[in-house]
């Protein structure tokens, strides 16, 4: 049987040993994120952070999994951002922002990000002091205007495949606005933590998010430039 408590007590341990997302962190732009939060057949359950962010050799999604079903109830993985080709359909070229970063680099900054080596800096014409600039804003207002959810984020059974576990999914809830608990902050003090543990209990929704502050805009002052 899963408890709440149990699950909001290794939460706290990890975070409390700063196995956590920061979005505050200097080396990175940060750009969006998603909570996946699953029940596994036989107990099991993950609560999966995946965090959109951009240093200077591109794009990536940091994993942070925290789970009773793993030899470690935390792990920490780099993955590539599911983009790719499909990118180009879903730009919304009428939003003014979005087609002037487009004109900006010939869109083909967009297909040299998204090659076979998701981790390769992108080769263009940009200066390298406005690279990390340019690139954050275009991503920003991407990641603002348009519905990128589905081609973007990594769904919970490519969530298991991707962290080694071999389980069936249950049930599961996927939030893309939720309360992060600064570094100052126990998991268990944020109300989206405590109702994601109770959903793992109870299958209760909708869940309390509490005061929502995963946007990029309350982090923006932590850009690297």
């Amino acid at each position: 049987m899963i408890r709440a408590e149990d699950v909001l007590e290794i939460l706290d341990r990890e975070f409390d040993e700063f196995n956590r997302p920061i979005f505050e962190w200097r080396y990175t732009n940060y750009i969006g994120s998603r909570c996946s939060i699953i029940k596994l057949s036989n107990d099991g359950w993950v609560i999966l952070v995946q965090s959109f962010l951009l240093d200077n050799k591109g794009p990536f999604i940091s994993l942070d999994i925290y789970s009773n079903s793993l030899s470690k109830s935390y792990k920490s993985v780099n993955v590539g951002v599911k983009l790719k080709d499909r990118l180009g359909l879903e730009i919304n070229y009428k939003h003014s922002e979005v087609s002037e970063l487009l004109k900006m680099d010939k869109v083909s900054l967009i297909n040299k990000i998204y090659k076979v080596n998701q981790f390769a800096p992108p080769t263009n014409n940009l200066k390298d002091e406005n690279k990390e600039k340019i690139l954050t804003s275009f991503f920003r207002h991407l990641f603002d205007t348009t519905s990128l959810s589905d081609c973007l984020w990594y769904k919970p059974n490519e969530l298991l495949k991707e962290i080694g576990l071999n389980s069936k999914v249950k049930t599961y809830l996927e939030i893309d606005e939720w309360e992060y608990p600064d570094y100052l902050t126990d998991a268990s003090e944020s109300k989206s933590f405590q109702s994601f543990a109770n959903f793992l209990e109870t299958g209760e929704v909708p869940v309390d998010l509490g005061e929502i502050n995963s946007g990029w805009e309350q982090w923006k002052e932590f850009d690297i430039n």
